[in-house]
């Protein structure tokens, strides 16, 4: 059965990777809308197929997923980190979701040509994923396929949104808000200093100061420039959708998220805290942040001479995961109790050590 499920698996990966370099080929090309639509049926045709990879092929809280990124970025080895923790590891396939977008309203043709280019860099990633990491790393457009109820995430997320205000208890009342000022007034005093609009900000600045900044760096082809309350709402609203997202889709399949977008983590950190009830979830969360902070403490260069698939076995061999997780438990830390500072120690030392396991065989 284990034999017959990889061949399905191979067969679809090299499939897709056959899909992904037409497309590829023909991103600009006169046809190119029906191109890049193969990849939308590719995937709706294996549904099923993928739904079975998510429910019987993973190894429940030890598989991680790549999300909250727009593709992986082969060229910076981020694959490397990436398999470091867990038995199993998908990336999150988000190709679907941009042609979805081209394929809807779009009034501006420099936004869909912006578009056009992010796709053909996601393309070209996943093909360097599949020619070069498979069977270590899967590409399914999880998100994308997942039977996740879309009503229960909106719900959810306009719940935490208007959870942030003193006294206005409908969206209808939030547009009302005529600018970042007057919403600065309607929130609740702790929330400004928590709230986070890109990651390079300086904390230290004001709530008012850190929205201009962030004003600077808006794309506005999708949103007008004078629109401070509809900005300020794509922005947050966008987070907390995301984050909630992340969160649902995990416990759906029991996976990890592997995240490593500063924004993205800390409001899934923060949504997080809503379901301190549920143990599977806690777990998730936990596991998260231990992924979380490999990833900021990750030095490629360490190990991006040795061949991938050599990396891949030096990681099993040292049991990379299995002795991190015996140390964190060992001192029974878990989200509520851990120190960041002696995960941070713990992660430092087992990568010393597995850089020691590579140097020494």
């Amino acid at each position: 059965m284990a034999d017959l499920m990889h061949t399905k698996i191979k067969e679809l990966e090299f499939n897709y990777l056959s899909v992904l370099k037409k497309a590829e080929s023909n991103i600009y090309s006169a046809n190119a809308v029906a191109i890049i639509d193969e990849i939308l049926v590719f995937w709706e045709r294996n549904r099923r197929l993928v739904e079975c990879i998510l429910r019987h092929d993973i190894i429940p809280y030890d598989t991680y997923i790549f999300a909250a990124a727009t593709y992986m970025d082969m060229n910076d080895y981020e694959h490397y980190p990436f398999v470091t923790l867990g038995k199993k590891h998908i990336m999150d396939d988000r190709l679907c979701s941009y042609i979805k977008i081209i394929n809807g309203d779009c009034d501006s043709n420099d936004y869909s040509k912006k578009l056009h280019n992010l796709l053909l860099t996601v393309i070209q990633d996943n093909i360097k994923i599949i020619e070069n990491c498979f069977p270590s790393i899967l590409i399914l457009p999880v998100r994308f396929l997942a039977d996740i109820e879309k009503d229960a995430i909106h719900k959810g997320t306009e719940v935490a949104f208007l959870n942030m205000f003193t006294s206005i208890n409908s969206m209808k009342e939030f547009f009302r808000l005529k600018d970042i000022i007057e919403i600065e007034k309607a929130l609740l005093p702790t929330i400004p200093n928590s709230l986070i609009f890109s990651a390079d900000e300086d904390m230290s600045n004001s709530f008012i100061s850190r929205f201009r900044e962030y004003q600077k760096t808006i794309d506005y082809s999708m949103v007008s420039k004078d629109d401070e309350t509809g900005l300020f709402f794509t922005a947050i609203y966008g987070y907390f959708s995301q984050a909630l997202d992340i969160i649902m889709l995990c416990a759906s399949y029991a996976l990890i998220p592997y995240i490593r977008y500063d924004v993205a983590f800390k409001y899934m950190l923060s949504l997080s805290s809503n379901f301190t009830d549920d143990e599977k979830i806690r777990l998730i969360v936990f596991r998260a942040c231990i992924a979380f902070s490999l990833y900021r403490i990750y030095d490629t260069h360490d190990f991006c001479n040795i061949e991938f698939s050599k990396y891949v076995e030096a990681v099993i061999k040292y049991d990379f995961s299995g002795k991190l997780l015996s140390d964190i438990n060992e001192r029974n830390f878990f989200l509520s109790n851990a120190s960041v500072e002696e995960v941070h120690e713990m992660i430092e030392k087992h990568l010393a050590l597995l850089k020691l396991s590579i140097d020494n065989a």
